[in-house]
């Protein structure tokens, strides 16, 4: 790295630490060192130089898809490396600078950092609505994730994400259960109108806090568990059935006989190492559920928000 890289990088890494202990963010100065920084060569741009970067624009809340995977290849030359100790680190002073916000898969949001109570009297809400409508609820993806792995929601996600067990002896009677629901849900106006207009296989709600919580549709077929969008009949129905129960701050919630299968199918087999950089893989759930997909023409693609 050059004198006048190395003197770029120190400058912005100064401003950085003014901006930790001032929330005010000024625009200009942003659009200045992010152009200063741009027009470093390819060739210069280091290490130090991509930390930098990133830690810009987690400071601005801007560019969310660059900062994003940026920092994936940050998480993973330290894992290369076996230093992910040292990524903590990094990631614990991208927190800082995000100042209550989080960056994921669905851009910038608000994080559940400190919102653990609101979140599970959220949850339990629209659990006991789903279960007076006759639908068990449970603790699924990222809520699952966080209960089985932190006992509470994961400080960095965005949202809540429930599993709903559906009826049916036939993937068409499942189908048929999972859109009935959702037309019920939608005429009480519990689901997100403008979520169900995008054509999604999933629906979302919006609970009296503000937590926003996705349904996913699950079921059992030939005693094997099925959970869209990422357990397509690879667990045994005994690791999800009996539901088992984890205590809340806002009473129990459900969760998997034995959530780790299901952790597993979703996170890979490191789910127990947090990642701030993990990203759900839309196109290979396509290819591993075609007959749920093919049974719902309307929806070409899923959506992630």
């Amino acid at each position: 790295m050059s004198e006048q890289v190395r003197a770029l990088v120190a400058e912005v890494q100064g401003h950085l630490e003014t901006l930790s202990a001032d929330p005010g963010r000024d625009e200009a100065l942003y659009d200045d060192l992010r152009a200063r920084l741009n027009d470093v060569p390819s060739e210069e741009r280091t290490s130090a130089w991509r930390r930098t970067s990133v830690l810009l624009d987690l400071a601005f809340r801007k560019r969310a898809r660059r900062a994003h995977a940026q920092l994936s290849i940050i998480r993973e030359n330290h894992r290369k490396a076996d230093t992910l100790d040292r990524f903590d680190v990094f990631w614990a002073r991208c927190v800082a600078l995000l100042d209550g916000w989080t960056l994921g898969g669905h851009g910038y949001r608000r994080a559940l950092r400190d919102q653990g109570p609101a979140v599970w009297a959220d949850v339990a809400e629209l659990t006991a609505l789903l279960d007076a409508a006759g639908h068990r609820a449970f603790a699924n993806s990222g809520t699952l994730l966080g209960l089985v792995r932190e006992g509470d929601v994961i400080a960095d996600d965005d949202d809540a994400d429930l599993g709903v067990l559906l009826p049916g002896g036939t993937l068409a009677e499942v189908v048929a259960a999972w859109a009935d629901l959702r037309a019920r849900l939608a005429a009480n106006g519990v689901t997100d109108a403008d979520f169900e207009q995008r054509n999604a296989l999933h629906s979302k709600v919006i609970g009296a806090r503000g937590t926003r919580i996705d349904l996913f549709p699950a079921w059992v077929l030939e005693d094997r568990a099925w959970v869209w969008p990422h357990t397509a009949g690879d667990v045994p129905a005994a690791a999800l059935l009996p539901l088992a129960s984890r205590e809340t701050s806002a009473g129990t919630v459900l969760v998997p006989a034995e959530p780790e299968p299901f952790l597993e199918s979703n996170y890979g087999a490191a789910w127990r190492r947090p990642d701030p950089t993990w990203e759900f893989d839309w196109a290979r759930a396509r290819t591993r559920f075609p007959d749920f997909v093919a049974a719902h023409p309307e929806f070409a693609e899923d959506v992630t928000e």
